[in-house]
């Protein structure tokens, strides 16, 4: 089998029909479909039952106790079929030709790791997301291209060769905040070959009972043990001394990412300089200049301004790059 589709389903029953229906709609036919129905409380789980009942060669359900998305798509991983796999969330929805796109391009390219671009969807409106310099461009690999580690690191972004889950074994954390970058980065660095494609194949969805728009901004504070797991990676590995700039510049991005989420929920929340201090703890000899070369101008500011405490200017920059982008 080519294909496996993993889709974690929890409480997402205004949504799983358009998830499903978009995988069953696709033009290339060597795939399966396996929901994992993770402790659903709304009736996702009843409808998965039905959606495999009228397509039993196709579609494969788990039911399973309520353990988070991380060991949700383990579960998937577990019982998948297929040569690659995809994650695909269940209140987001796919193209109709991704799979056969995919396939055409691994052909030509035999990456263990391909990137494909996304649409943002929110109501009533879609936008494109950002796209990548190395889009195009042959098969590369982390050891020549470090700026991967910059590279969004969400699982449903891209498609996996099977084989960089089996030796050594590599899952995602359970009941964990950012188990994505755990993960991703820890298999780019097992890749032989990645490829990044310029075709838009998902369509990702804003809304507020997502993670993203999680009313709990403490919990951001997961970010500094994902780092550190993820620091400790490479540091086993003996690859710090290739990686550690960008590694640092990966830490200072997911700071800003995660003080971004806290200020726009508690702009006077305690966790804010924990931010700050976990880089100056795991990265003391750091300097804003240097990182400036990996992260950008803009990135940088907004460092700089999260390290002397501006929070409310740092809210205000935040709700007007969201409103510039339509978001709600």
């Amino acid at each position: 089998m080519r294909f496996s589709v993993i889709v974690p389903v929890y409480n997402v029953q205004a949504y799983l029909q358009e998830c499903v229906e978009s995988v069953l709609a696709q033009t290339f036919a060597d795939y399966e479909l396996i929901l994992v129905d993770d402790g659903s409380t709304d009736g996702s789980g009843r409808l998965c039952d039905k959606f495999c009942a009228a397509n039993p060669d196709r579609i494969h359900v788990v039911h399973q106790r309520n353990c988070g998305l991380g060991a949700a798509r383990n579960t998937g991983i577990d019982l998948a079929q297929g040569e690659y796999l995809l994650f695909v969330d269940s209140d987001d929805y796919v193209s109709r030709d991704m799979l056969q796109i995919l396939d055409e391009k691994i052909r030509k390219t035999k990456a263990q790791m391909m990137i494909f671009g996304f649409f943002y969807v929110w109501p009533g409106r879609t936008l494109p997301g950002e796209s990548s310099p190395l889009e195009g461009h042959p098969p590369v690999t982390l050891e020549e291209h470090p700026e991967l580690l910059l590279h969004s690191p969400s699982a449903w972004m891209r498609v996996w060769h099977r084989n960089l889950f089996e030796q050594p074994r590599l899952r995602f954390p359970d009941r964990a905040w950012f188990e994505d970058l755990r993960t991703t980065a820890k298999a780019l660095e097992r890749c032989s070959a990645v490829s990044v494609i310029p075709d838009r194949l998902y369509y990702y969805r804003q809304r507020q009972g997502s993670i993203l728009h999680s009313t709990n901004p403490h919990r951001n504070l997961e970010i500094l043990e994902a780092m550190d797991d993820l620091l400790d990676y490479f540091e086993g590995c003996q690859k710090m001394d290739r990686y550690g700039a960008w590694l640092e510049a990966l830490a200072a991005e997911n700071m800003i990412l995660a003080s971004q989420r806290v200020l726009m929920k508690e702009p006077d929340a305690s966790c804010l300089a924990e931010f700050v201090r976990y880089l100056e703890r795991r990265f003391p000899e750091k300097t804003y200049g240097e990182l400036g070369r990996y992260l950008g101008r803009k990135k940088q500011i907004v460092l700089w301004l999260l390290d002397k405490g501006h929070y409310r200017l740092l809210r205000w920059i935040f709700q007007f790059r969201s409103r510039m982008r339509g978001e709600k």
